[in-house]
């Protein structure tokens, strides 16, 4: 479970005062038992919103509005990326943690959307199936857009993540199995159609074992290729 864990800001935080030495060296030990536990994959202290902006959008229009921003309690001051096994997790590592600010302080943990929220939503189907290809449809719906309504990427994401896994399940030898290690992703344009991903093993030697990188590519209903993933 991937989650955030953001800093929230206070008024010294945006007043840009310093922490002191002591709580940098404890903040740094708590950090190397992040790492050291396998929970920590990111994370950094942010500058107080004076040095930040905001872009505001009301249809095309776009308007930058200049920090510093009234809200304190609302702002975050810094943040971590952790791999956790739930949310119980998250919980107790963030109650190990040295309180970051000199005064009362917040720290708040969000969860990550992941592919399977998506599951019951983007209802994709497999149009064709055989060794060394795969073609699964997602028809456009209202659920699976966001904010441009166009397909969102998790469910772009989502779509080629199950051809290459189709694909992968036809072409492999009788008894083998195989595991994803990961997944590179380009998104080339906006997707506002019926989508198809479009997997092609035609390249990959399913015959002897190793690495193998399975290719995918998604098209919307005019043919123009939107999303291309490596797999």
């Amino acid at each position: 479970m991937r989650v955030m864990v953001l800093v929230k800001a206070t008024e010294d935080s945006e007043k840009g005062v310093m922490p002191t030495t002591e709580l940098l060296d404890a903040m740094m030990k708590y950090n190397e038992e992040l790492v050291k536990a396998g929970i920590m994959t990111g994370g950094d202290g942010l500058k107080p919103s004076s040095a930040g902006k905001r872009v505001a959008f009301d249809g095309p229009g776009r308007t930058v509005i200049d920090g510093p921003f009234a809200e304190t309690r609302e702002l975050v001051a810094g943040y971590w990326l952790w791999e956790v096994k739930d949310m119980d997790e998250a919980v107790e590592w963030v109650k190990r943690c040295p309180n970051p600010m000199f005064g009362p302080s917040e720290i708040e943990i969000r969860p990550f959307f992941e592919m399977e929220d998506f599951a019951e939503i983007v209802t994709p189907e497999i149009a064709e199936l055989k060794p060394n290809h795969a073609v699964v449809t997602v028809p456009f719906r209202k659920e699976i857009t966001n904010h441009l309504a166009s397909v969102h990427a998790i469910a772009l994401c989502n779509a080629a993540e199950l051809a290459g896994g189709m694909m992968t399940d036809a072409s492999i030898p009788a008894g083998a199995r195989w595991i994803p290690k990961g997944m590179t992703v380009e998104y080339l344009a906006k997707a506002k159609t019926d989508i198809r991903a479009v997997a092609d093993g035609s390249a990959i030697d399913w015959q002897t074992a190793g690495d193998k990188i399975v290719p995918v590519e998604i098209f919307d209903a005019g043919g123009v290729k939107v999303f291309t993933a490596h797999i």
